[in-house]
């Protein structure tokens, strides 16, 4: 009797689990995802923001299908300068999260950081900041609401001007070039990164010149002279935006001295290289830090790191000054490779000398048995 009294008890315990087994799992499941913003500076098909979007969409993807939403918004100031336009932009931004928590903000490169540090009270409170920028933030900005943390650009000056003066040693000048229309100051940033060099080389700045100047100036450089070409933007006499890389090529045809440069975005348009960091991994670096505040991390516990760098190099302009690749550092990269007649061709050459070879070999087989069947 005993046995057949504890029978109803277990099989009320059994059903009371299983009811409890689907509402944990359907619990978990529909855990809310966190979601992560990020603040682009150029339209959608602006070829940087194309990189950095398919990269950080890809390193998203490593976390758990559902755990995470990704929001991408842009600040297209080129096109629509101006405070008004911002302030336009604050309350879109602000109307369209109004019922949507934002976990996590990420900004890159500094125009979208400094409108998130302007409006960020308005926007996302609540939200850390991530940051991909050339300067690096006060300490009330990274102290201020969840915190912020990130990666900063270009801090590979001196990296840069050591291996351009180990492959140019007899260079007595060096130009810097670095402006950009917010006048950012690139050129204090490369003076503070430089300190100590005065002894060996001297620094001339071209900062924040129209393009005709610029390029006055560059053109009749003397020899022993090498550019560090940072970063440019200038608006020409007819009032059209030039960007960096629309300057730098405009330099590079008639510079007569080697130019070297520090951002990705340079190469191909006549650098010889640097150490540079290439807007893909900076994109991977950033999400990956986005996905640790997501999953608990504070952002002030996170250090703010530099970029990952690689000695990375243009062929043609190696082939123009007369750079040996045995001279670059280890484990440098070298783009847009020409391939030589012979590397081109070398195994249609080698198929041709193969079957010419064999059909040689097959008319003396024949000639020494026609020979054979004469004498017998």
């Amino acid at each position: 009797r005993v046995e057949l009294n504890l029978v109803p008890r277990v099989a009320l315990l059994v059903w009371i689990v299983m009811l409890a087994l689907p509402s944990a799992a359907r619990t978990q499941q529909t855990a809310a995802p966190k979601r992560i913003l990020k603040l682009y500076w150029y339209d959608p098909d602006y070829p940087e923001s194309v990189k950095f979007h398919q990269s950080f969409q890809a390193a998203l993807q490593s976390a758990p299908a559902g755990t995470v939403e990704y929001y991408p918004e842009y600040l297209e100031s080129d096109r629509f300068p101006g405070e008004n336009q911002s302030l336009l932009l604050r309350d879109y931004l602000r109307r369209k999260y109004a019922d949507r928590t934002i976990d996590v903000v990420v900004a890159s490169p500094d125009p979208p950081l400094n409108f998130l540090l302007r409006y960020r009270d308005d926007l996302f409170p609540t939200a850390p900041l991530v940051f991909s920028s050339v300067r690096r933030p006060s300490r009330d900005e990274l102290a201020a609401g969840a915190g912020a943390t990130g990666v900063i650009q270009l801090t590979t000056h001196r990296q840069t001007l050591d291996l351009a003066l180990r492959l140019h040693p007899h260079t007595k000048q060096v130009v810097i070039i670095g402006g950009t229309l917010e006048h950012t100051k690139l050129e204090t940033l490369a003076r503070e990164a430089l300190q100590g060099y005065e002894s060996k080389v001297r620094f001339t700045y071209l900062s924040d010149l129209t393009p005709d100047e610029l390029i006055a100036k560059t053109k009749s450089l003397p020899e022993r002279s090498i550019i560090l070409y940072i970063w440019q933007q200038s608006v020409n006499k007819n009032g059209k935006l030039l960007e960096s890389e629309d300057l730098l090529a405009l330099i590079a045809q008639s510079a007569p001295v080697p130019i070297y440069g520090l951002a990705s975005s340079s190469l191909g348009y006549g650098i010889i290289g640097g150490y540079v960091s290439t807007t893909e991994a900076i994109a991977t670096r950033v999400a990956e830090i986005a996905l640790r505040i997501a999953n608990g991390e504070c952002a002030p516990d996170i250090p703010i790191e530099s970029a990952p760098a690689a000695p990375t190099f243009d062929w043609r302009q190696l082939q123009r000054w007369r750079i040996s690749e045995d001279r670059l550092p280890p484990g440098s990269i070298i783009r847009f490779r020409q391939l030589t007649f012979w590397e081109r061709y070398k195994w249609y050459i080698v198929g041709v000398l193969a079957l010419c070879a064999l059909q040689a070999l097959l008319i003396s087989i024949l000639l020494i048995e026609r020979a054979r069947r004469r004498r017998a």
